[in-house]
C-alpha cells in the first residue's frame, strides 16, 4: 500500500470560528502571529488544507480580515530559514514587509523571506501557500534578500503560469502518494525559482547555465566559508577575489552593502542555528562560530537585532522538543504543523560545512 501524503486541516464551520482562529493561530505561530481585525462584519470562517510534500509544504488557506505579524524576535525564535510564495486567489493585503510597503490584490503573487520581518492587514481572502527552504531556490537566484516583499503582478504572463500551475497542484495533491508529492514537490521548487527569478529586481541575480558560479556567488560563497572570521570585511574579501571595492559596492548595493550583509548572514545564521531543536551548543560556541568577537558582543548584536537575548532564542525550540509520542511525533496537529516546517531544513549545514 502507498504510503499517504501527511495533511492538516481546520473547519472552521464544524468547530466554531473561535475554536478555527485559535487553531490556526497555534498552528501558523512560528511564521506569525494572527490576530482577528475587529469590528467586522464578515462571516467568513478560518479554513485551511495543507499537505507536506517531503521538501516543500502545500496549503489552501481562507478567513476573515486578519492581522498578520512577524516581529524581530519571532523571527529569531522560530528557527525558520524559508521562503513563503503565496497566490492570492481572493482579497488581498497591505502592510510592510521589512522596511518594503507591500500591496496584495487578486492574482497576484507575493514572496516573504522569514529571516526578516513582516506586518499586514488582510481583507477577507483565500489564497495558496507554499513554504520551501531557502537551498531549494538558489539554483537559479543568487541573492535571495530582494525577494522580501515583492509582488508578481497579475497581470504577468509568468505569474499567470505559475498560479495556474499551484491551482492545478491544489486541486491533485490529495490524490497523490508519498513518492509522487516528492516528485510534484521538486518540480513545484524548480518552477517557483525560475519564474521569480524571471520576475525578481536585478539585485537578486539570475544564475548563469554557462557559469553557475556568478560574482556575487562567489562572494557569497566566500564569506559563508569566512564567517568565522571576526575582521571579514570589504577590505579583506576585495583583494582576495581580486575584485576593485567599488566593484564589491556594486553586487551588493540593493542588500544595503557588503558589510550588512555580512553582519545580517551571522546574525540569522546564529538565530537559526540557536533555534534548531536538533543542536544543543553553548551559546559562546555559536558566537565565536558565526564571527563575533566574544559573547558580549554576541548578546548585544542579538538583542539588538531581534528584541531577544540568545538564550530565549534556544530554549523556545528546546521546549518544542517535549511532550512527544514514542514514534517522536508531535501530540497535537497545531505542534504537528509546526514540527512540519521544521522538517524541511532538518538537514541544514553550519558554517563551513
Amino acid at each position: 500500500m502507498s504510503e499517504e501524503v501527511p495533511s492538516f486541516s481546520i473547519n472552521g464551520e464544524e468547530v466554531g470560528t473561535d475554536a478555527a482562529l485559535q487553531a490556526f493561530g497555534g498552528a501558523v505561530q512560528d511564521v506569525f502571529s494572527v490576530e482577528l481585525v475587529e469590528p467586522s462584519s464578515d462571516s467568513r470562517t478560518v479554513a485551511v488544507a495543507a499537505w507536506h510534500l517531503g521538501t516543500i509544504m502545500l496549503g489552501v488557506f481562507s478567513g476573515p480580515p486578519l492581522f498578520f505579524d512577524r516581529p524581530p524576535a519571532l523571527v529569531a525564535r522560530s528557527g525558520l530559514d524559508h521562503i513563503l510564495v503565496q497566490l492570492y486567489t481572493e482579497g488581498g493585503f497591505s502592510g510592510m514587509a521589512g522596511s518594503r510597503p507591500i500591496t496584495v490584490v487578486p492574482g497576484d503573487i507575493c514572496v516573504f523571506d522569514l529571516t526578516d520581518t513582516l506586518s499586514t492587514r488582510s481583507t477577507s481572502f483565500s489564497n495558496l501557500s507554499l513554504l520551501i527552504p531557502r537551498d531549494a531556490l538558489r539554483s537559479s537566484l543568487d541573492d535571495l534578500s530582494p525577494l522580501h516583499g515583492m509582488v508578481v503582478a497579475s497581470s504577468s504572463p509568468l505569474a499567470g503560469i505559475l498560479a495556474e500551475y499551484l491551482i492545478s497542484l491544489a486541486s491533485r495533491v490529495p490524490s497523490l502518494d508519498a513518492r509522487e508529492a516528492l516528485l510534484a514537490a521538486l518540480a513545484t521548487a524548480s518552477l517557483t525559482s525560475t519564474v521569480l527569478a524571471g520576475e525578481a529586481p536585478r539585485g537578486a541575480q539570475l544564475r548563469s547555465t554557462g557559469d553557475r558560479r556568478s560574482p556575487l556567488r562567489q562572494v557569497c560563497a566566500y564569506i559563508d566559508d569566512h564567517i568565522q572570521n571576526p575582521d571579514l570585511d570589504a577590505d579583506h574579501i576585495a583583494p582576495a577575489l581580486g575584485l576593485s571595492r567599488a566593484s564589491l559596492y556594486r553586487l551588493f548595493a540593493t542588500s544595503g552593502g557588503v558589510g550588512r550583509y555580512i553582519r545580517r548572514r551571522r546574525l540569522s545564521g546564529a538565530a537559526l542555528e540557536l533555534s534548531d531543536p536538533t543542536r544543543r551548543v553553548r551559546i559562546g560556541e555559536v558566537a565565536m562560530r558565526w564571527g563575533f568577537a566574544n559573547d558580549a558582543s554576541f548578546a548585544r548584536a542579538f538583542r539588538q537585532a531581534f528584541g531577544i537575548a540568545p538564550r530565549a532564542a534556544r530554549e523556545r525550540n528546546l521546549a518544542f522538543l517535549a511532550p512527544a509520542e514514542d514514534d517522536g511525533a508531535p501530540e497535537t496537529t497545531e505542534q504537528g504543523f509546526a514540527y512540519w516546517m521544521r522538517t524541511l531544513h532538518a538537514n541544514r549545514a553550519t558554517p563551513g560545512k
